[in-house]
């Protein structure tokens, strides 16, 4: 396994896992999947309440580092109650964070944080890898990461996490018409990609059809959807990926 925030490997930092609470059971899943990443990856956890008037935040502080402990026995964790704009808060987050993850929504009305909405604003502004968590938090398949141009940084974190969980990756690409080239240049591509993560197996697949339809597809059999944001991480696929997607979305940030 690659070192975290090692190497060469621009999506993959040091820092603490840091996850966004804000007293719903999805963000709770959001803990519970934040726990289990930091102690794959032997890195803090740091649990965040951020919101215009504190109310129930340190309540719910306290809550997420128990079902922490609870998914990841000892699993200790540093809770932050921060006051502002939480989008705000969360982007400073994700400067030092070396993951930042937050629930697909939150909660509903009457309440100021919605998490829901934090995770759509910040597909295009964290500075880090986000994963936004929802739909099926296990499983057994493999990591699937969208390729489209330059997609490096998302294959990166890709062949890290199929790593860290002893899977494959499948890479998905899309196009407009059959075009056998693109196959056999996207399997040479992996083969690089193979030789830094020499126990990661994967497997290359070029198919016609829209990328956001492709991956919530694929990514039925999938334990998470990585896409890079550059391509894809501002726009109408990320979106729908962060409302419907089957299983967990990680959106990379470019290296520079």
């Amino acid at each position: 396994m690659t070192t975290a925030g090692g190497g060469d490997l621009a999506s993959v930092r040091t820092g603490p896992v840091a996850v966004g609470v804000d007293g719903s059971g999805e963000a709770l899943d959001a803990v519970r999947w934040a726990a289990t990443e930091a102690a794959r990856r032997k890195l803090p956890l740091r649990i965040v309440h951020a919101c215009v008037a504190p109310a129930m935040g340190r309540e719910w502080l306290r809550e997420a580092a128990t079902v922490a402990a609870m998914t990841e026995s000892g699993q200790t964790a540093e809770t932050v109650l921060r006051i502002g704009d939480p989008v705000e808060n969360m982007i400073a987050e994700s400067v030092r964070a070396a993951i930042l993850i937050v629930a697909a929504r939150g909660l509903g009305s009457g309440h100021e944080v919605l998490l829901g909405t934090v995770a759509r604003r910040l597909t295009g502004d964290a500075r880090c890898p986000l994963v936004v968590v929802r739909g099926r938090l296990s499983g057994a398949g493999p990591v699937l990461v969208g390729v489209d141009g330059a997609a490096e940084a998302a294959l990166s974190f890709g062949f890290d996490e199929a790593d860290l969980r002893a899977t494959t990756v499948t890479a998905l690409q899309t196009a407009d018409e059959e075009a056998p080239g693109r196959a056999l240049a996207l399997a040479e591509r992996l083969r690089q990609w193979e030789r830094r993560f020499p126990g990661v197996p994967s497997d290359p697949l070029v198919i016609t059809g829209n990328p956001g339809p492709s991956l919530m597809a694929y990514g039925t059999e999938a334990q998470l959807i990585v896409i890079g944001r550059q391509a894809w991480g501002l726009g109408a696929t990320s979106q729908a990926l962060v409302r419907a997607a089957p299983c967990p979305v990680a959106i990379v940030r470019d290296a520079g």
